[in-house]
C-alpha cells in the first residue's frame, strides 16, 4: 500500500563518521519487514563536516556484521532535521539535552539510545561511548553496544511510532 504515512527516525553523535552510521546501519538491518516501507532511516552529526565518508573501522565492523556503510556519507543535524522527525536518537545524554535547549518540539521525541530500553535493564540511560581515533576492538565493542541497545529498544521504538496514529495492517 503506497498510501501509509511514513516515520522518520534520526540517529545523532557527534560527527556522522562512527556511531550514528552504525546505529543507521544496524537499525535497518533489524527492521522488521512490516517497517520497511514505512520507516525512513537517517542519521546525522551535532558538529559534522558535510559529506565526509564513515570512519574506516565504522565500515570494517559493518562490513564484519553485513551491512555495507560505503556509500554513506556525513550530515550535520539541523534544526529542520529534528523537527521533521518523530523520534530522534542520541549516543549520549548531553546531546539530548542540547538538542531539548533548541528544540521546539515535544521532548519525548529526543530520547537517549539506552534511554529506549526497558526499565530496570543495566544500560538505560547509559552513554554509547565515542570509539573515534580507537582500535578496531573498540569499535566493535561499540558495534555491539548499538546492537544490543536497538534489540532491547526496538519495542518501545515501535511503541513511540505506533503512538503517531501510523497506519498499521
Amino acid at each position: 500500500m503506497g498510501n501509509r504515512i511514513r516515520r522518520r527516525i534520526v540517529l545523532v553523535c557527534t560527527g556522522n563518521t562512527c556511531r550514528s552510521p552504525l546505529a543507521e546501519g544496524i537499525l535497518k538491518k533489524l527492521l522488521p519487514q512490516s517497517w520497511k516501507d514505512r520507516l525512513q532511516i537517517t542519521s546525522a552529526g551535532i558538529a559534522a563536516v558535510e559529506g565526509r565518508s564513515v570512519s574506516t573501522n565504522s565500515l570494517m565492523v559493518a562490513a564484519e556484521n553485513g551491512i555495507d556503510l560505503s556509500e554513506k556519507k556525513s550530515n550535520r543535524l539541523t534544526f529542520d532535521f529534528v523537527e521533521d522527525s518523530d523520534l530522534v536518537i542520541v549516543m549520549e545524554n548531553s546531546q539530548r539535552i542540547a538538542l531539548l535547549a533548541t528544540s521546539t518540539g515535544s521532548s519525548d521525541r529526543i530520547v537517549t539510545l539506552r534511554g529506549l530500553a526497558p526499565s530496570g535493564e543495566d544500560s538505560a540511560g547509559d552513554d554509547i561511548s565515542d570509539p573515534f581515533g580507537g582500535s578496531i576492538e573498540q569499535y566493535r565493542e561499540t558495534f555491539h553496544q548499538i546492537q544490543a541497545a536497538l534489540e532491547k529498544g526496538w519495542p518501545e521504538i515501535e511503541k513511540r511510532l505506533r503512538g503517531k496514529s501510523l497506519s498499521t495492517d
